[in-house]
């Protein structure tokens, strides 16, 4: 019987299976709201975490794994307890107030954030050859190239609310646009 359905099997022309793999961080299932928090407070920073705002939000699956904690909550409880420090771990105390002044039961928090953004311009001289009647004509044209490359490297913690680092990832972002 198990030969019979090897040869089977064997003659089919291709064979799929559907393997699901573990996620690479285990979070605890009571981590449901979880609050923003900048800790580079700087213009860029700002507007990173209100584009990942906006992106969780649009992108959430349906039903959701995790919800935001109200904004207005998060930087109102931010605000309360002042500063969070240099960037490095935020101590457990300071963790559970901002928690329960935000509503949340998980922080994700932005501990340093880098972009470079640089310009290059050059200029170039070509030979362009244009039909004017019966007539070819070349003529010189500069050519003016304007490039702009930006990279952003995003260093984020993920907490829960007894102070427990749950993991730390880095997200990295690189794009180049040119124009002449």
């Amino acid at each position: 019987m198990m030969s019979l359905l090897l040869l089977i099997l064997g003659c089919r022309p291709s064979l799929t299976f559907q393997v699901t793999r573990p996620a690479d961080v285990a979070i605890n299932q009571a981590i449901t709201a979880l609050a923003l928090v900048d800790r580079v407070e700087d213009s860029r920073s700002a507007e990173l975490m209100s584009s990942l705002t906006a992106a969780l939000e649009v992108n959430i699956i349906d039903p959701p794994r995790f919800t935001l904690a109200a904004r207005s909550g998060s930087v109102a409880a931010a605000s309360s307890l002042g500063s969070l420090g240099d960037g490095g771990a935020i101590p457990a105390e300071t963790l559970s107030a901002y928690c329960e002044r935000s509503a949340a039961n998980g922080v994700v928090s932005l501990r340093a954030l880098s972009v470079t953004d640089d310009w290059d311009f050059t200029t170039r001289e070509e030979v362009v050859t244009e039909q004017i009647g019966n007539r070819s004509v070349n003529r010189e044209v500069i050519i003016h190239t304007a490039t702009h490359h930006v990279d952003l490297s995003a260093v984020m913690r993920l907490y829960d609310c007894d102070g427990e680092i749950v993991d730390v990832f880095t997200l990295r972002a690189a794009d180049a646009w040119e124009a002449e």
